[in-house]
């Protein structure tokens, strides 16, 4: 093998360095291989391994790198280029380009960007070849390049070649290059026309396929291109600039318009790799925007299993994202997206039921705040006489609705009610109890006990917390007295079987006390009035000695963490339930 020199620039190796034979380690490696490639790369390495040893020089990764990249050039500057040694050598530089040091690829830089290039410009290297020199371009780009855009421009320029090539692992690893690329130049002057190149690409060929009348079944005008840059973005979009992140997002309406699932897919691949990732920058207002056509399409349009399970997890991260971003367009447009996953739980998908129940308690417990609530309680004030007009302020009252209305289905039509419960539950946490039971109330005084809301009960005693024990002085205990009252009368006239029942749901607003005694907002001013009727009805109600004293144990216990300095709140809590506990504050547990 013939062209191994050193006098090309890379340095003659110290003959002092003890390391792996790289040789020894490839052929251990590969000399077994029935494969066409491996044993070429086995012939080409031996032979360089040989030529170091004759020249009298160790065999160190520089020597070897030295070798192959020598070798490559005189290869491609002959007239008939052996492909399949060409193919080999490549795969070797990829191999050693992690153990060459960035000062000498700076310092040689533009040698090895121009061998690399008239490599990849051949149309006859293997598969395996082209992916080798595509990780090669890309770790010149990212170690090599010192900000060197002139020289590192070309390399990218390939890279951007290859984005649509015909062949899949091609195709794939020019998107993973892709994607390091940009990773490892955040932040720096080169991250701008990387940006761009792709930005520019992508658009090129949704030109092209506008104008293309090729039919190629499902892919909008045979712009098959669309779909591989498509799959590209996916990888790159979340190290783009900002800037060029918003001119894509602005052309994945148009595509989504298609109805193509093929292209609608893709696209949504995208958009949940962007809500999920943290740190991902977009513009809330375009994000938003293709949040609510997605909703919209679900609402309107037959759709599969699969894509209505998708788009409630993408609404349910969307927005959280946008929300982050910014609340008021994200408040603006909840209905929309609440109205799509109702839509969702009432189809007969087990998978897509789940789906838009957990995005029905995320949107709950992260969208509704103490400020929205309220201004949902004015507005309905407000426009109470106002019909049927949508508008974020009735959100709440609508949810609830709805999932009152589905706590009717019976169970052989309705086996999710586990989750229904929770989503409720998350309802109330969120809102408070007050505000809660204003939209949803237990409905005690109906003539029909169908009609009194019993089933939440356990959800009121499984989730309120940070509630006024002043609710359960004025409102709750207003309520016994009346319930009991009307037992007293319905015994009296003999309706024994009423009465009972009137007595058991005194006992289920009783046991309502511990969760109002879970982190309460005002203790310290409540309790001297509450210790009264608590300590009669101790005297006079033997049964109720149990819940009161584990009421008083929970107020103790709470306040005395706090004074303590313990912190009750968890990872796993939500915010909701976090914020609710918050309130008890050292200065409050001091008081009580």
């Amino acid at each position: 093998m013939e062209g191994v020199e050193f006098d090309a620039g890379f340095p003659a190796p110290e003959p002092s360095r003890d390391v792996p034979d790289f040789c020894e380690s490839i052929l251990a490696r590969f000399e077994n291989t029935p494969d066409e490639n491996s044993r070429s790369l086995c012939v080409v390495i031996g032979a360089m391994s040989q030529e170091i040893m004759d020249q009298n020089l160790p065999r160190t990764p520089v020597a070897y790198f030295g070798a192959a990249c020598s070798s490559l050039d005189c290869l491609l500057s002959s007239s008939t280029p052996d492909y399949q040694v060409a193919s080999s050598l490549l795969i070797s530089l990829s191999f050693l380009l992690p153990s060459v040091s960035a000062a000498l690829l700076n310092k040689k830089l533009e040698f090895l960007s121009d061998i690399l290039i008239k490599a990849l410009q051949c149309d006859s290297l293997s598969i395996i070849g082209v992916v080798s020199g595509l990780k090669c371009a890309s770790h010149l780009m990212i170690t090599g390049g010192d900000g060197n855009w002139e020289t590192g421009s070309q390399m990218y320029g390939v890279l951007l070649r290859y984005t649509t090539d015909s062949r899949q692992k091609v195709r794939r690893q020019s998107h993973l290059s892709l994607h390091d690329v940009l990773q490892n130049l955040c932040g720096t002057l080169s991250l701008a026309p990387v940006s761009q190149g792709i930005t520019a690409m992508f658009q090129k060929f949704l030109l092209l396929a506008g104008g293309s009348k090729a039919d190629v079944p499902d892919v909008p005008g045979g712009a098959q291109e669309v779909l591989h840059v498509l799959d590209a973005l996916k990888e790159c979009l979340l190290h783009m600039l900002l800037a060029c992140t918003n001119s894509v997002l602005k052309n994945f309406k148009t595509l989504l318009e298609l109805r193509k699932p093929i292209v609608t897919r893709r696209v949504t691949d995208i958009l949940s790799v962007i809500c999920l990732y943290p740190t991902s920058q977009v513009s809330p207002e375009g994000l938003l925007d293709l949040l609510c056509f997605l909703a919209h399409s679900v609402s309107s349009e037959v759709t599969t299993v699969d894509a209505m399970t998708f788009t409630a997890r993408l609404l349910d991260s969307g927005s959280k994202k946008v929300h982050s971003l910014n609340r008021q367009a994200c408040v603006i447009k909840l209905p929309v997206m609440v109205n799509s996953l109702r839509d969702i739980m009432g189809s007969e998908h087990e998978e897509a039921i789940f789906a838009a129940t957990e995005a029905f308690k995320s949107i709950i417990n992260d969208c509704i705040d103490d400020k929205l609530v309220k201004q949902g309680v004015d507005q309905m004030r407000m426009n109470a006489d106002m019909g049927g007009r949508s508008h974020s302020s009735y959100l709440m009252r609508g949810i609830l609705k709805s999932l009152a209305d589905l706590q009717r289905l019976p169970d052989e039509d309705f086996p999710y009610r586990r989750q229904l419960h929770e989503c409720v539950g998350s309802a109330l946490v969120a809102m408070g109890v007050e505000t809660f039971l204003s939209l949803l109330p237990l409905n005690l005084e109906a003539d029909d006990v169908s009609e009194v809301n019993v089933w939440l009960f356990p959800i009121l005693k499984q989730h309120t917390v940070g509630a006024y024990l002043s609710y359960f002085r004025d409102s709750v205990f207003d309520t016994i007295r009346l319930i009991r009252q009307n037992a007293w009368k319905l015994e009296l006239e003999g309706h024994i079987y009423s009465s009972r029942n009137a007595d058991t749901i005194i006992y289920s607003l009783w046991s309502l006390l511990p969760s109002f005694c879970n982190y309460a907002k005002d203790t310290a001013e409540v309790f001297e009035d509450l210790k009264t009727v608590l300590c009669n009805t101790m005297d006079e109600e033997p049964d109720l000695r149990v819940i009161i004293c584990s009421s008083l144990q929970l107020l103790i216990e709470q306040n005395k963490k706090v004074l303590d300095g313990i912190d009750p709140s968890s990872p796993e809590l939500s915010f909701s339930r976090k914020r609710a506990m918050s309130h008890v504050s050292l200065q409050h547990a001091g008081r009580c």
